[in-house]
């Protein structure tokens, strides 16, 4: 669960996004840099580190405005999404307190969305922690493919087995322009200030 805490007005969370290879979680990290570090902070590169000896993992601490008084640092993580990395996401989510799932718009991508959301899931189950305790949003990448499918019709399979469907965040983005990502990130915060009591 984050850390809450109420004497400072201040929650950390860590937020692993996850999806696909190629999906756009790296662009989405390196937008989200881009505009809220300082300008000598985007010169340095995205920090990189091992997640074991399967992988790499990509990080970074943003401070999302107040909400309900609470200021939120997000600690955002993001693993590759090719098969040999799947021990390396297993990893990533120990502690996780919300997912920002990727879901590829295109249409050769559904199958592969559906895959990941699957061993998202599995992954979860090692450490006991059923995806519906966490905060949890979709975004939606590629929506400016020109084959790209309407953004109903590659969330509503994927959450075809949530009762709470109509509640979660879809968010529609083109992670090489910025478009939607930051919102994304905001709507995260959000769910995650759900799940913290009241101090």
């Amino acid at each position: 669960m984050a850390t809450v805490d109420h004497s400072r007005k201040q929650i950390l969370a860590k937020v692993v996004w996850y999806g696909t290879s190629g999906s756009g979680k790296t662009s989405s990290l390196q937008h989200i840099r881009e505009t809220t570090s300082s300008p000598a902070e985007r010169r340095k590169p995205l920090d990189t580190r091992a997640a074991g000896p399967e992988g790499v993992y990509e990080h970074y601490t943003l401070t999302v405005s107040e909400q309900r008084g609470y200021r939120t640092r997000l600690g955002i993580f993001t693993v590759p999404g090719a098969p040999r990395f799947a021990e390396a996401r297993r990893v990533i989510l120990e502690g996780v307190d919300a997912v920002v799932f990727v879901a590829d718009a295109r249409p050769d991508r559904q199958q592969a969305n559906k895959a990941a959301l699957d061993e998202l899931r599995t992954h979860l189950d090692s450490y006991d922690v059923p995806l519906e305790r966490l905060g949890f949003v979709v975004q939606c990448t590629f929506i400016d493919a020109p084959d790209a499918l309407p953004v109903a019709d590659v969330v509503t399979p994927l959450l075809a087995d949530r009762a709470d469907a109509a509640a979660i965040p879809v968010v529609g983005t083109v992670p090489v322009r910025g478009q939607g990502v930051l919102d994304t990130a905001h709507q995260v915060a959000r769910q995650i200030l759900k799940l913290v009591p009241p101090g």
